[in-house]
């Protein structure tokens, strides 16, 4: 069996025991990950997701992490993770230490395929979760298609041991490598929304480069804000 189909058991079999009573991520809508790792990358990213909807407080989720590649398969990074509530000013609210696996590689059109590990704490509420997610990218001359599904497992003092299964998908136009519009879709039990992206890189020199990507996701039920605000920023060197 060949490294791929053993990850998409690992991380599809236990959907089956996914208990009907699941806890949201600090936020649902967040980066959607794609499976490639480059040897020796380092970066430095910052993630913003806004919440604005009328009918509740005015919310904003920051992520600001360190990422260092351990060679060209393991990508390992960690977050510092904060809430800024209106009128309360911003608090830092956990941590999260990530490491992607990429399972395949390979140049051009075609799918590549990796694995996600991460383990987050929230250190207000003394909540542990842990998530695995399988990554998918396909790619074409022009567009490019990812996918991650995960699994996740939170338990603490304050909560029940519970599970979430989540997907989040990411459509994409390779315009350029300046300018990429997408449309980005979320399912959750908490969150479900969709709405379009835009994406790009610029390098700043041969060995540092810049990305962005800035986006608006629209609540699709009762439970999902009208309106959450992404801002990603990473700078690779």
């Amino acid at each position: 069996m060949s490294r791929a189909c053993a990850c998409v058991c690992a991380c599809t079999i236990p959907l089956l025991f996914w208990h009907e009573h699941c806890i949201a991520d600090i936020t649902d809508v967040d980066k959607i990950y794609t499976p490639h790792v480059e040897a020796d990358e380092r970066e430095i990213e910052y993630r913003l997701v806004f919440d604005d909807d009328a009918d509740a407080e005015e919310q904003a989720f920051h992520k600001l992490g360190y990422g260092h590649a351990l060679n060209d398969d393991f990508l390992f990074e960690f977050y510092a993770i904060g809430m800024d509530t209106k009128g309360d000013g911003l608090d830092l609210t956990g941590f999260e230490a990530e490491l992607i696996w990429q399972l395949t590689e390979h140049e051009g059109p075609g799918t590549n395929w990796g694995v996600l590990f991460e383990l987050g704490r929230n250190t207000e509420e003394n909540e542990w979760e842990q998530r695995t997610a399988l990554l998918a990218m396909h790619e074409t001359h022009h567009w490019a298609a990812v996918a991650n599904l995960s699994l996740e497992y939170a338990w603490g003092s304050g909560i029940e041991n519970e599970w979430e299964a989540g997907f989040a998908g990411q459509l994409r136009h390779q315009y350029s490598k300046h300018f990429k519009p997408a449309l980005e879709v979320y399912f959750a039990k908490d969150q479900k929304g969709a709405g379009p992206v835009l994406l790009g890189e610029y390098d700043v020199s041969e060995s540092t480069a810049v990305e962005w990507q800035f986006g608006v996701i629209f609540g699709m039920d009762q439970e999902t804000p009208d309106r959450l605000w992404k801002l990603i920023f990473m700078l690779e060197f």
